[in-house]
Order: structure tokens, then C-alpha cells, then sequence
């Protein structure tokens, strides 16, 4: 019975220690993601509007505070995509 204690507790704290990872991770992915497509969608609709729109800042201080991006995150993973969808074309293309 004892002999059993070690490897439940090893395996207990492995499963928190996964989803302190998990949660960690996705954070940090969620919040890469954001700020990528953002930043994608503000050139972009920089870029069409010849630089009149939009009047915010490339890289807010508080990002956490900002109403209204999901346009140009929106716009901005559509810009991307079509990027990369580029990208892998060419590289077929040119590939023998």
C-alpha cells in the first residue's frame, strides 16, 4: 500500500503540473494572436485607406483596454492568410 503513494502523488502532480502548462500556454498563444493579427490588421487598413484609418496607435500600451479591434483583427487574419496562401503557392510553384 505504501509502495503505491509515491507513484499516485508523481502522478497527481504531474496533472497539475500539465494544466498550469495548458493554461500558461494558451495565455500566451491567445494573447500572441491578438496582437499579431491586430497589428497585421492596422497596416492593412492603413494600407487601404491610403493612411487615413485607423487613428489608433500600431502597438497600444493597454491593448487589454481597446473596444472595437475585432475589424482589424479580423481584417488582419484575412490579410494573413491570404499571405500565407501566397507564400506556400510560390514556393510550389517554384519548387522542381
Amino acid at each position: 500500500m505504501l509502495d503505491d503513494l509515491p507513484e499516485g502523488l508523481f502522478r497527481l502532480l504531474f496533472k497539475v503540473l500539465r494544466v498550469i502548462v495548458e493554461l500558461i500556454g494558451e495565455g500566451l498563444l491567445e494573447v500572441m494572436f491578438n496582437r499579431i493579427t491586430y497589428c497585421a490588421g492596422w497596416l492593412a487598413a492603413r494600407g487601404l485607406t491610403l493612411g487615413h484609418r485607423p487613428r489608433g496607435q500600431f502597438w497600444p500600451a493597454d491593448f487589454d483596454r481597446l473596444r472595437g479591434v475585432w475589424p482589424l483583427q479580423l481584417l488582419g487574419f484575412a490579410s494573413l492568410t491570404i499571405l500565407l496562401i501566397g507564400l506556400v503557392g510560390l514556393v510550389m510553384a517554384f519548387s522542381p
